[in-house]
């Protein structure tokens, strides 16, 4: 297997420890690239030319880190399936994270034209949505989050990307 990632990418970050817990390293070459430079490698894996990107065995690829996530779980752990309570709240606490990620990127985007281009009405918007999520996760999943998980993982690596980027959002408070 092979994955495609960048080492600024939160959604990478996730798929990487993923692999990681999973102790999996060995059986996945990393290939880093800048999705931004359109490599050819990469989107001929995937045609929306984003990362993370895996590339099974048999040629097949996978994209979207909740994708690549759950299907490495799935064929690496052989344990008892987790019950239908607790696959969705991780799913609903990684979709959380996911979104203020996507939020966070569209809003480090925005930030990078030229001034006279910016949006200010869809600069209120991301840095609602990811106020918004912080509350929401403050409010309901804390507690869970606790527990390494998915989940949890993809809030960390959301926390995380947002103090990198947008430092003077002291989500911490």
């Amino acid at each position: 297997m092979k994955l495609y990632y960048s080492k600024t990418s939160p959604y990478s970050r996730k798929v990487l420890i993923v692999i990681y817990e999973l102790e999996i390293v060995d059986k996945i070459e990393i290939m880093p690239v800048n999705p931004l430079e359109d490599p050819p490698d990469l989107n001929e894996n995937n045609p929306l030319g984003k990362i993370p990107t895996l590339v099974l065995s048999n040629g097949d690829s996978i994209f979207d880190s909740p994708v690549i996530a759950e299907y490495l779980q799935r064929h690496f752990v052989n344990k008892a399936p987790l019950s239908l309570e607790s696959y969705v709240s991780q799913q609903r606490l990684q979709a959380l994270a996911d979104g203020m990620m996507d939020a966070t990127f569209s809003l480090v985007m925005e930030l990078r034209r030229p001034e006279e281009q910016r949006s200010p009405f869809w600069q209120r918007r991301w840095e609602g949505a990811i106020l918004r999520s912080i509350a929401e996760f403050e409010r309901k999943y804390i507690d869970d989050a606790r527990q390494w998980h998915l989940g949890s993982i993809a809030m960390a690596c959301g926390l995380d990307y947002l103090a990198f980027r947008i430092p003077e959002n002291d989500w911490k408070q």
